[in-house]
């Protein structure tokens, strides 16, 4: 059994003036998400791009469009 390649996505890490890190998905419209560290701001983007690829139909997903 194959195992399923998953795609990698860019993102983007900023901060905000009260230093909590916000993510943005580059590929996905409006993919966002945050975190207190960037270890959580990224954790959480990757369940934001899961969901919101599972949510897209496939025949209308285009990455970066």
């Amino acid at each position: 059994m194959k195992t399923p390649v998953k795609k990698q996505y860019p993102v983007i890490v900023h901060t905000d003036p009260s230093g909590l890190y916000w993510v943005e998905c580059l590929e996905i419209e409006g993919c966002y998400s945050q975190g207190k560290t960037i270890d959580e701001a990224l954790r959480n983007i990757r369940e934001a791009i899961d969901v919101s690829v599972a949510d897209m139909p496939k025949k209308s997903f285009q990455p970066g469009v």
